[in-house]
């Protein structure tokens, strides 16, 4: 492995990623290539669509997305949540649906893709091959990919792009009249605002039957805040508006929390 870092913008001693080459047929190469080829095979509307589901929304194919395009799916066909940790009541199927960790998965797919943005933006192409774009979803209808794909830093930008998009839209969508599971749009996760709404409240047993809801949404504040590291200005800037208020919506609502009611956050947490 090859390393050059530029020690005056290193952050904390390490090389920037955008310095680090891996060897060629190396272990840790090989594995960056599986772990790319995983994200870009991610059908990312079923990542954002636990989120549009709690502000009483239905997310809907358009005939913009790769699903779409493939032959995979047809324009306006309803997009499907993925399983495991994003379903309602997560792997348990005798859980409440309010047993989740959905909206988790789509934070750690924004910070790994911004990671891999940074270190392959001086490259001109990244080949990945069949083999690691495949078993990547966890349905047994997921469509596999027969020859190598030839990908550019740009299309992978562009992937990053479309979810913040949809996320900012999405805060900048009027929840239904009626609707109770969030009350505020610029709330973006995917499990219920409801317990967030208890903790704002200084209610003691505000997490009730819910599942580590701070931890589940911090998976998206830190995958927003990669992309405001790591990528290029233009979308940083569109990720920093849709963290802004995310974290206002958190810092208005905790800010007049005592102290003893934090340590109860913290206890659940």
């Amino acid at each position: 492995m090859s390393v050059y870092t530029d020690k005056k913008n290193a952050r904390m001693g390490y090389a920037d990623t955008a310095n680090v080459i891996l060897e060629t047929g190396s272990r840790l190469e090989m594995s960056e290539r599986v772990g790319l080829g995983y994200i870009m095979g991610i059908d990312l509307p079923r990542l954002i669509a636990p989120s549009y589901e709690v502000h009483g929304l239905t997310l809907r194919y358009t005939a913009a997305d790769e699903a779409v395009i493939n032959g995979d799916k047809q324009d306006g066909d309803v997009v499907k949540r993925y399983g495991g940790w994003e379903a309602k009541g997560a792997w348990k199927s005798d859980a409440q649906e309010i047993y989740t960790l959905a909206g988790e998965q789509m934070g750690h797919w924004l910070c790994a893709a911004a990671l891999f943005y940074n270190h392959i933006k001086n490259k001109g192409t990244v080949t990945l091959s069949a083999a690691s774009l495949n078993g990547n979803d966890a349905s047994d209808d997921a469509p596999k990919q027969k020859d190598d794909m030839t990908i550019t830093p740009k299309e992978l930008n562009d992937r990053i792009e479309y979810v913040i998009d949809k996320l900012d839209q999405l805060q900048n969508t009027e929840i239904p009249n009626g609707w109770t599971a969030a009350v505020n749009k610029e709330y973006i996760g995917g499990c219920d605002e409801t317990p967030f709404l208890n903790c704002f409240a200084g209610q003691s047993d505000w997490c009730g039957k819910y599942w580590v809801p701070w931890y589940n949404i911090h998976k998206v504040y830190q995958g927003l805040l990669d992309v405001y590291d790591n990528c290029e200005p233009k979308l940083a800037l569109k990720a920093y508006t849709v963290l802004k208020r995310l974290a206002d919506w958190a810092a208005d609502g905790i800010s007049n929390l005592t102290d003893t009611q934090i340590q109860n956050v913290l206890e659940i947490e």
